[in-house]
């Protein structure tokens, strides 16, 4: 996994993290319109509001106090639920699991100053430690690295339904 942009697992979270990001911008924009044509980076995080003679409801609000109701609930568990995953949350959620994502694939091969111990697979000649053992040299890692990579993408990806089946 020297180039893990390519691992299903990669191309399966980014499409994840896609389809959710654009779930979550068209959830904002309809609020948007019931909330008198807010903007999306006005709107806040859903919450539950019961009222006595109607029930339990998800509400969104935005900056200026409009309110408005998101869905109705059975209350409880379930409309804790649904105002826990409201569109705001899922974009931060997001933006944090990509920004993790481009960490994981910044990580680099072990490089040391005798370049007979770097990793098969490091390539940054910058400082001249690249592997200098021939045998070795351009093969596949044998730091650690990949392993490390590849796992933690896996389970990001099986928090976005990453099957068994589909793993490489």
């Amino acid at each position: 996994m020297k180039a893990v942009n390519g691992h299903p697992a990669v191309v399966f979270l980014r499409q994840a993290h896609a389809r959710a990001e654009e779930l979550a911008r068209a959830a904002l924009d309809q609020l948007g319109a019931l909330l008198n044509g807010a903007d999306r980076e006005e709107i806040g995080e859903w919450y539950v509001a019961t009222r006595p003679a109607t029930g339990t409801y998800v509400r969104a609000q935005d900056q200026h106090g409009r309110e408005t109701d998101v869905c109705p609930t059975y209350g409880g568990s379930f409309a804790d639920h649904i105002a826990l995953h409201d569109p705001v949350s899922v974009l931060r959620r997001v933006a944090a699991e990509r920004e993790l994502l481009a960490d994981l694939q910044a990580d680099e091969h072990l490089m040391v100053d005798d370049g007979w111990y770097s990793c098969a697979a490091a390539t940054d000649d910058r400082f001249g430690n690249v592997c200098a053992d021939e045998g070795r040299a351009g093969g596949p890692c044998d730091c650690g690295r990949d392993a490390r990579v590849e796992r933690r993408v896996r389970l990001l990806a099986q928090g976005w339904g990453w099957e068994e089946e589909q793993r490489g």
